[in-house]
């Protein structure tokens, strides 16, 4: 992989254990190595909006706490996204990051609301006569990774609903033409990451929470339609990462384009095999 590719991952977490592990799901799940992302600590550090544009992508990962906090690091995340925004760059907001698109652009988020949703749950595709290219592949109903209190309640102006729940309703949507994504649910989530969480220590949870964590965890299952809609985000970014960077190889351009064309063939082949082997089991 060419180290030129990176991803800005906007983290919003205060243990730098949970950043730590969260970097590695998301090296995990999109296939990446953790070097073409780029981590930052919102809490902490700031980006100026200009250097946005050192990044093919930005991916705004989940958090404990609120989007509508006013923590100083959250409120200089806005000029950065809407940089981002404008510049085209395609993003993709997880639960807290869905939120924050939301809560900064116009929508609403209701904290500690009563659709708090944890584990595997199913949700649902919303109709519409052109889907969006992550969501087209998906059947009707796919199941999904939860883990939040607070959701979405309102969309964005011209925001997209592109995924709906029982529980919640607004479970994904797009914006800017479909560049940026946002999903309530974790697409990176696998259930080891709650067997992770019970490993760090139970000492700061209660007994009765303790518990339903361990119910949870009974009752997860692997997600790997969710794996593979965040999986096709990052095989965008790649896709039109090549693209530029064959538009300026002009001497070597049909060597790139041929070499281009076989890992596209290859990746559709390992498609059809995905889901021939979910078919099967």
């Amino acid at each position: 992989m060419n180290r030129a590719f990176r991803i800005l991952l906007i983290q919003a977490r205060e243990s730098q254990p949970e950043r730590a592990y969260e970097l590695e799901s998301f090296s995990l799940a999109t296939g990446l190595p953790q070097r073409c992302f780029h981590p930052l600590n919102a809490i902490l550090n700031h980006l100026p909006p200009q250097r946005v544009n050192a990044f093919q992508g930005v991916i705004i990962a989940g958090s404990p706490f609120s989007a509508t906090d006013q923590r100083e690091g959250f409120i200089k995340l806005k000029p950065v996204l809407n940089e981002a925004r404008k510049r085209r760059i395609p993003i993709f907001g997880i639960c807290f990051g869905a939120q924050l698109l939301a809560h900064h652009f116009g929508g609403r988020v209701q904290v500690a609301g009563d659709c708090a949703e944890h584990g595997t749950k199913s949700v649902r595709k919303t109709p519409h006569k052109q889907q969006h290219p992550l969501f087209a592949p998906l059947p009707p109903t796919f199941k999904v990774q939860q883990w939040h209190d607070d959701h979405i309640v309102k969309l964005p102006s011209g925001a997209t609903l592109l995924a709906e729940g029982d529980d919640c309703l607004i479970q994904a949507f797009s914006m800017d033409h479909g560049l940026t994504v946002a999903t309530q649910y974790h697409p990176e989530h696998t259930p080891g990451w709650l067997d992770w969480v019970l490993a760090q220590g139970t000492g700061n949870l209660s007994p009765e929470k303790l518990a339903a964590y361990r119910r949870y965890r009974e009752m997860m299952r692997l997600t790997p339609r969710a794996h593979g809609m965040f999986r096709r985000f990052v095989e965008q970014l790649q896709d039109n990462f090549h693209s530029l960077s064959l538009a300026k190889s002009r001497p070597l351009g049909l060597l790139f384009l041929l070499l281009d064309f076989f890992r596209r063939a290859q990746r559709i082949r390992r498609c059809r095999y995905s889901r021939l082997h979910l078919h099967l089991h």
